[in-house]
C-alpha cells in the first residue's frame, strides 16, 4: 500500500512503471513513441516487404512489433505473431524451415478458420472448401488445447466474437472435428465427398501460399507474420544457437519474397554479425535500432503523461534534487540506448522511495541515488561477468591505455594486458575511442572507454551522483553526445561519434 500511496501523491493515477515488457502493456497506444525506421519496417500492407530489425535486449523490439499488431485492428491485412516456438524433444539441428513453415501453416490455418467461422463459407468455392478440409485433417485433428489458445492469441486482428466461437468446441479438437466443419459452414454430405476424394496438400509453401489466396477471398489484402523472441527459449542459449534457430527462415528468399506476405523479424543485435554472412541487403532490408537519449527522455515524458492524465511531463517536476544535469536526461543517458532500463531505473527509484518515505510528494535526493546505484548494480552484474567486474573496479578508469592496464595497476605483461582488455571488448564493456600519445615522439596507443553510463557509475560507487556526474559524464559541445571519460586528465578527450575535441 506504501507504493500505491505514494503514486497518488505525486500525482500518478495508474503506475507508469508497472511493466518493462510492451506485449505487457495494454495503453502502449497512449505513450508510444515511434522508434527510428518504425515506418520502414511497417512498411505498406497494400504490397508488402520481409525486413528485419534487430536490437540489444530491451532495446524497443516488441514495442514496435506491438505497434504493428495495435495498427492492424484498423487495416485489412492478417496480422500473426509467431513467438511460441514449440521445441519439446527437439534439438536444435532439427530446427529447420520445414519447422518454422509448419507452426507458420498452423497459425495461419486457425486464422482462417477463425474467419470463415465469423464471415460464412459461401465466400470460398468448392475447391477452396476441399483444400480447408485437408487443412483442417492436416494440422487440426492432432492440435491439443494448448496448443490452439496459443494459435489463437497469435491472431492479432480478429473480433473477440470470432475467437469466443472456439470456445463452444468443447473438448480435444480431434474429437469434435465433425462439429468444427459444422460451425465453418462445410455440410455432411460435402465433408464426406471431400472424405472420398481424398487429395494432397503439396509442400509447406504450396500449403502457405494457397491460404493466403483464401485468406484474400476472407478480405485480407496480405499477411503480416510477426517474429519475435527467438532468443528466449530453452534452445537458444546462446548468439550462435540462437542464430542457428532462425537461420533457415530468415534466409530462404523465396519464402521471404512471397507475394502478398511481408514477414517482420525482430531479432537480438548480437547475431547480427552471423546474420551479415548470409545477408541480402539489396533483397531483404534490415535495420538496426538505436534509440538516441533525447528520444528516450521523449518516450519517458510520454509515459508520465499517459499516466498523469497530462499533470507529470519531467521527473525533474517531482523531485527535489539539485544535479548538474536534469534528471531525465541523466535516466536516459544511464539507460544506454534501452527503453526497458528507462522503466527499469525508475521503478527503483519510486521503489526506494516507498520505503524511505510514501507520505512525500517528491521525489528525495536519497531515493534517487539509492535507485541509481542499486540498478547500476543490478544492471552491470546481470550483463558483466563478475571477474570483468573486478578488474574494472580495480582499474578505476573511466578510459585508458593498454599501458594504464598492465603496468599502471595490474602489474603483468603487455600481451596479458592486451588479452585483457580484448576480454572487456569482446563483452561490450569497454570500446576503442580513439588512439592518443602517451608523451611527446611515442608511437600512438589504443584509447579506451567504458562503454556504459550504468556500468561506470557501478564501477564508481563510492561517488555521490553529484560527484559522478561533474567527474565522469560530460556531452559533447558539438553533437550533444553523452561522453564516458575521467574528466580532469591529462590525456586530450576527442569524441568518438563525431571525432571532435571534447571540453
Amino acid at each position: 500500500m506504501s507504493y500505491q500511496l505514494l503514486l497518488h501523491n505525486l500525482g500518478f493515477k495508474l503506475d507508469p512503471f508497472a511493466k518493462n515488457n510492451a506485449d505487457e502493456e495494454e495503453n502502449l497506444s497512449d505513450y508510444f513513441l515511434p522508434p527510428p525506421f518504425f515506418d520502414a519496417v511497417y512498411g505498406n500492407f497494400h504490397d508488402p516487404r520481409s525486413t528485419i530489425v534487430f536490437a540489444e535486449r530491451g532495446g524497443g523490439k516488441t514495442a514496435l512489433k506491438r505497434k504493428i499488431e495495435l495498427a492492424s485492428k484498423q487495416q485489412s491485412f492478417l496480422c500473426l505473431t509467431y513467438n511460441d516456438f514449440p521445441i519439446d524433444s527437439l534439438t536444435i539441428a532439427q530446427i529447420d524451415l520445414s519447422y518454422h513453415l509448419r507452426n507458420i501453416a498452423r497459425l495461419l490455418l486457425v486464422a482462417i478458420v477463425t474467419t470463415t467461422i465469423e464471415k460464412g463459407v459461401l465466400k470460398l468455392n468448392k475447391d477452396d472448401r476441399h483444400i480447408l478440409y485437408l487443412l483442417i485433417k492436416e494440422y487440426l485433428t492432432q492440435i491439443s488445447q494448448t496448443q490452439l489458445k496459443s494459435a489463437i492469441s497469435a491472431i492479432k486482428n480478429l473480433p473477440d466474437k470470432a475467437i469466443d466461437l472456439w470456445n463452444k468446441l468443447s473438448g480435444p479438437i480431434g474429437v469434435v472435428i465433425n462439429a468444427l466443419f459444422q460451425k465453418i459452414g462445410l455440410q455432411s454430405v460435402e465433408v464426406s465427398q471431400f472424405a472420398s476424394a481424398g487429395g494432397k496438400l503439396g509442400s509447406l509453401k504450396d500449403q502457405i501460399v494457397i491460404m493466403q489466396t483464401i485468406a484474400a477471398k476472407l478480405g485480407f489484402e496480405s499477411i503480416y507474420v510477426l517474429v519475435d523472441r527467438v532468443d528466449e527459449n530453452t534452445l537458444t542459449t546462446s548468439t550462435d544457437r540462437t542464430f542457428q534457430f532462425i537461420r533457415h527462415l530468415v534466409s530462404d528468399l523465396g519464402i521471404l519474397e512471397l507475394p502478398y506476405f511481408g514477414f517482420k523479424f525482430f531479432l537480438w543485435n548480437l547475431i547480427l554479425s552471423d546474420y551479415r554472412q548470409i545477408a541480402r541487403p539489396d533483397r531483404i532490408k534490415y535495420y538496426e535500432l538505436h534509440w538516441s537519449y533525447p528520444q528516450l527522455q521523449e518516450m519517458l515524458s510520454r509515459r508520465l503523461i499517459a499516466h498523469s492524465d497530462g499533470q507529470i511531463r519531467s521527473l525533474e517536476t517531482i523531485t527535489d534534487i539539485n544535479l548538474p544535469v536534469p534528471l531525465d536526461s541523466v535516466i536516459a543517458v544511464f539507460a544506454q540506448g534501452s527503453p526497458r532500463n528507462v522503466v527499469r531505473i525508475c521503478k527503483d527509484i519510486l521503489d526506494h522511495q516507498a520505503e524511505i518515505d510514501s507520505s512525500v510528494r517528491q521525489l528525495s535526493p536519497q531515493a534517487v541515488h539509492r535507485g541509481i546505484s542499486n540498478i547500476a548494480r543490478n544492471i552491470s552484474e546481470e550483463t558483466f561477468d563478475m571477474a570483468a567486474l573486478r578488474d574494472l573496479k580495480r582499474l578505476q578508469h573511466a578510459d585508458f591505455t593498454i599501458k594504464d592496464v598492465y603496468s599502471g595497476v595490474f602489474k603483468i605483461t603487455q600481451q596479458a594486458g592486451l588479452a585483457k582488455v580484448n576480454g572487456w571488448k569482446g563483452i561490450g564493456a569497454v570500446h576503442e575511442i580513439d588512439k592518443v600519445k602517451a608523451t611527446k615522439g611515442a608511437k600512438p596507443s589504443n584509447h579506451y572507454a567504458l562503454s556504459s553510463a550504468l556500468l561506470a557509475k557501478h564501477i564508481f560507487q563510492d561517488l555521490s551522483l553529484e560527484e559522478f556526474l561533474v567527474k565522469k559524464l560530460k556531452f559533447c559541445k558539438h553533437c550533444r553526445s553523452p561522453l564516458i571519460r575521467d574528466w580532469g586528465s591529462t590525456i586530450a578527450q576527442h569524441c568518438d561519434p563525431c571525432q571532435k575535441k571534447a571540453e
